[in-house]
């Protein structure tokens, strides 16, 4: 009959402790990055969702974005408004590209805003101008200015 070594026991057992744990920690971080991925949808979600609520519940932005729509001119107050407005989608656009870039979101709609600035959706083209200069992500804006020569 073979003698069990104590030392040899132990050493098995702590191996199969450490191979628990990493399999544990692998457990571990699937759950934090299902749960990251979860937020930023829900944070994005929330976020076109509170953008439709804003014209949906502002009767000033709403009427100047009708008035944008039928060619109509604009108050200075209403064009800043819309250009805010405008400037918010731009950035919401961005997080969402970057989002993507970093592999957290799979569908992201480069397509639709480069389609928006080439018909001039609301003058998003002048806001874009304005803001693809130091104010949106110079990787963003070169992803959006590759779209617009194609």
């Amino acid at each position: 009959m073979k003698k069990i070594d104590l030392g040899q026991t132990i050493s098995i057992l702590a191996n199969l402790g450490v191979i628990a744990g990493i399999i544990f920690l692998g457990l571990e971080l699937r759950q934090v990055q299902d749960q990251m991925e979860a937020e930023i949808s829900f944070n994005r979600f929330s976020e076109e969702n509170s953008t439709r609520h804003l014209i949906a519940t502002s009767p000033i932005l709403a009427g100047a974005i009708a008035k944008r729509n039928a060619g109509e001119d604009l108050t200075r107050e209403e064009v800043v408004m819309l250009d805010s407005y405008i400037a918010s989608i731009l950035i919401s656009a961005e997080y969402a590209w970057r989002q993507h870039e970093r592999g957290r979101l799979e569908d992201v709609d480069i397509q639709g805003l480069v389609r928006r600035i080439e018909q001039d959706f609301w003058g998003i083209a002048r806001v874009w101008d304005r803001m693809r200069q130091g104010v949106l992500d110079a990787d963003f804006v070169a992803a959006v200015e590759r779209e617009l020569k194609e």
